[in-house]
């Protein structure tokens, strides 16, 4: 198969169908990878030496309106960005990856539920007014599959999304009908 240069949507899902290491876009690894090397190595180490393992799932927020209203090159910048912010605030140890179009999973060894929302709560204020992210977390425990650790950051993601949504709808609100 042949990647014609500069054609990101064939160069992705080259990466993705073929198990490539690294997502060509965001330079981070590929939920391929991910779910092939590091999450193995991982849940061993955690066992092994029975030490805490959380993970993040990040989604951004209206990306799709940013690619209708600014073009996807705008919305590949964004992509960009919130990959080189996060890696700003992760330890060498973490690992973020690339889990497909607007999402992205951090892997956080020895890291508990209540330092891993201490990362996000990071990751938010240095997002700022830039970017606009959801997260959801969760903490492994011992005989947890990924799919159940999945399962519990991908739930507290779309709480998050809600809480979001149902603040937008009451700004709204209250600037359409002020309060006298």
């Amino acid at each position: 198969m042949k990647i014609r240069i500069g054609d990101r949507f064939q160069g992705m899902w080259y990466g993705w169908k073929h198990g490539l290491p690294v997502d060509g876009l965001t330079s981070l690894h590929t939920r391929a990878y991910f779910m092939k090397e590091v999450w193995p190595k991982e849940l061993s180490r955690a066992e092994r030496y029975e030490y805490p393992l959380s993970v993040v799932e990040i989604d951004l927020d209206n990306l799709t309106d940013i690619n209708n209203t600014n073009g996807h090159l705008e919305g590949d910048k964004v992509l960009r960005l919130l990959s080189e912010i996060a890696k700003e605030i992760i330890r060498p140890a973490d690992t973020l990856v690339r889990w497909g179009g607007d999402e992205f999973l951090l892997i956080l060894p020895e890291t508990d539920i209540v330092q891993v929302r201490m990362v996000v709560d990071r990751m938010r204020e240095a997002f700022g007014e830039m970017l606009s992210a959801s997260f959801g977390v969760a903490e492994w425990h011992k005989g947890m599959s990924f799919r159940a650790l999945f399962s519990r950051a991908d739930d507290e993601l779309y709480e998050d999304k809600k809480r979001k949504h149902k603040e937008e709808s009451l700004r709204l609100l209250n600037k359409t009908f002020p309060k006298q």
